[in-house]
């Protein structure tokens, strides 16, 4: 977004947080915050014995979410709020102080100072860059304290919202040098404050993950608090490499202890989530935007007409990923990142007339709204050829699967619902779901691009796929039954779910205190993920049952207005 941008649509928010029905909603917000913190740091004090006695509490991420999931933490560890600290960030400071108040954190140590030093390390910055010649070299980087370069990489990509960093872009120095601040602050609070625990939002871009970095080198836990699909998702780190381990999912491991009758609750719990998810009737972004908003139909045939393609040749989907959402994020990452895996693909689908090749964007690309550089469409449309077409995004999803004869995706859900609809499907490294057998996973990016240009579908068994696949889901998508409605607002709600807060707190008191000793039996076990070990200990499983949307409540229109959803 341009300077003059950022202004225009700075000064039209405050002037809509001017009206007085944006202030009435504002005022209110916060009094719903305040009463919703206070109610949250009673619950959070549980009397229990402490697991651990000075952890370090991140404060940078302001999120109503957030603060439930560290009210959790707090009962379930025993974390006394006079032995912790709070970390500022640059963010929402005096809101997040109120609220480390709020639940008695006492010490304060801040992070925020990073952004403000950037200019220190600037110098530092041009001399690294110096030497960098493409978007790869910057992989290459040694980084004060061994930080991996691809945190930082990753970090570049969001803030210039590119499918690979933009070496000429003169606010690239900067952002280095914004990285190098973080580092050093990060070593610092860490030397200081010497915590036994790091409870983090996110451990993902230089932000969070030089402080999980600092953390892990010294031998100390680090907690990053997630979730997703309206459950804590949290994820245990206490080695440097588990940083490249998001998301939470099962392991081969994992699925094969289970016994029989789990197996095949999961599977069909998942098979039950699925089905929901390619209807519409779920209601997380990814799936908002493919299966519910877009409802154009279309057949195999519609599909080969639409293109003028030769029916009688395979179909293969190339689902694409939104090129800057942290593609480091998962180890063994065989591409540089998301565009040199696309172009690469693109390659070998424009040298083989033998197969019809769909390639598709990232539905959530219409959410994230700018994009800069190269998209998709840009990478098609430079050297056109008869086999290979971008999909309509006017297509609904779930149409879109049916039509086509395979896919082949990074490690999008894609793969996951097209295994689901007993579809072949192929990924170019384990990720985190090529481990559980439903998808053919190439032994890395010369594995994958010579099995590209192959039939290496065939020999493919779709009910066993099928069946694998509605397993994952159930691992993955799913609760164990007893969560019956004990769910939490998707966060991109934000303040929005301050609203119903008491309500829900009243209404499922049991299901958050099985919650917290599972939270217990986690920490006491040498499980990295919390979600797997509660979904390993339950006997029945079932979707997980959505809130009622706040997308119509009149409230989230009116703070909107107030710049605070």
């Amino acid at each position: 977004m341009s300077t003059l941008a950022r202004l225009r649509d700075g000064i039209g928010a405050r002037l809509r947080a001017l009206s007085p029905q944006a202030r009435r909603a504002a005022r209110e917000n916060e009094r719903l915050r305040a009463q919703g913190l206070a109610r949250l740091a009673g619950f959070a004090r549980g009397g229990t014995a402490p697991l651990f006695r000075k952890p370090l509490i991140d404060g940078q991420w302001d999120n109503a979410n957030y603060w439930i999931r560290i009210a959790m933490v707090m009962r379930a560890l025993g974390i006394d709020g006079a032995t912790a600290t709070g970390l500022l960030g640059r963010f929402s400071r005096a809101r997040v102080d109120a609220a480390f108040a709020a639940f008695g954190i006492a010490g304060r140590a801040d992070h925020g100072v990073h952004f403000e030093r950037r200019a220190e390390f600037l110098a530092a910055a041009r001399r690294l860059l110096a030497t960098a010649r493409s978007p790869g070299d910057l992989l290459a980087l040694e980084l004060p304290g061994g930080l991996p370069p691809a945190l930082v990489y990753d970090g570049i990509l969001k803030r210039q919202r590119r499918a690979a960093a933009d070496l000429a872009d003169p606010e690239l120095p900067m952002m280095l040098a914004e990285a190098l601040a973080s580092i050093d602050v990060s070593e610092a609070i860490l030397a200081r404050e010497a915590p036994d625990l790091v409870l983090l939002s996110h451990a993902l871009d230089f932000t969070y993950g030089a402080l999980a970095w600092a953390a892990l080198k010294r031998g100390i836990p680090v907690i990053a608090l997630y979730g997703d699909y309206g459950v804590a998702r949290f994820i245990r780190m206490t080695a440097p490499d588990a940083l490249f381990s998001v998301p939470n999912r099962p392991m081969r491991s994992d699925d094969g202890a289970l016994d029989g009758a789990q197996a095949a609750a999961l599977e069909a719990a998942g098979a039950a989530y699925v089905d929901a998810r390619l209807g519409g009737r779920t209601d997380d972004v990814g799936a908002i935007y493919a299966f519910k908003r877009r409802t154009g139909q279309v057949s195999r045939s519609e599909l080969c007409a639409h293109y003028g393609w030769d029916a009688a040749k395979p179909v293969i989907a190339v689902y694409a990923p939104n090129w800057f959402d942290y593609p480091h994020s998962s180890d063994r990452m065989p591409f540089r990142d998301f565009l040199e895996w696309a172009e690469r693909t693109l390659a070998v689908a424009r040298a083989t007339s033998g197969v019809n090749w769909l390639f598709k964007a990232h539905p959530c690309d219409e959410w994230y709204g700018t994009i800069h550089g190269k998209r998709l469409a840009d990478l098609i449309a430079a050297s056109p050829v008869a086999h290979v077409g971008l999909a309509d995004t006017r297509w609904n999803g779930a149409d879109l699967l049916r039509a086509v004869d395979g896919l082949t995706t990074f490690h999008g859900t894609g793969g996951i619902e097209a295994a689901s609809l007993g579809k072949p499907v192929l990924v170019p490294y384990a990720g985190w779901y090529g481990d559980l057998g439903f998808a053919v996973v190439a032994d890395g990016r010369d594995d994958y691009l010579q099995r590209l240009a192959t039939r290496w579908w065939d020999g493919h068994d779709p009910e066993a796929a099928r069946r694998r696949a509605h397993r994952f889901a159930g691992w993955y998508f799913c609760v164990p039954d007893w969560h019956g409605g004990y769910a939490l607002h998707d966060d991109a709600n934000q303040d929005a779910i301050w609203w119903d807060l008491d309500p829900f707190l009243d209404a499922h008191g049991g299901e958050l205190d099985r919650d917290i000793g599972l939270l217990r039996g986690w920490m006491a076990s040498p499980a990295r993920y919390f979600h797997v070990y509660k979904m390993a200990q339950a006997a029945g499983y079932a979707p997980p049952r959505a809130r009622q949307s706040l997308d119509g409540d009149p409230r989230r229109r009116q703070l909107a207005g107030a710049g605070g959803a």
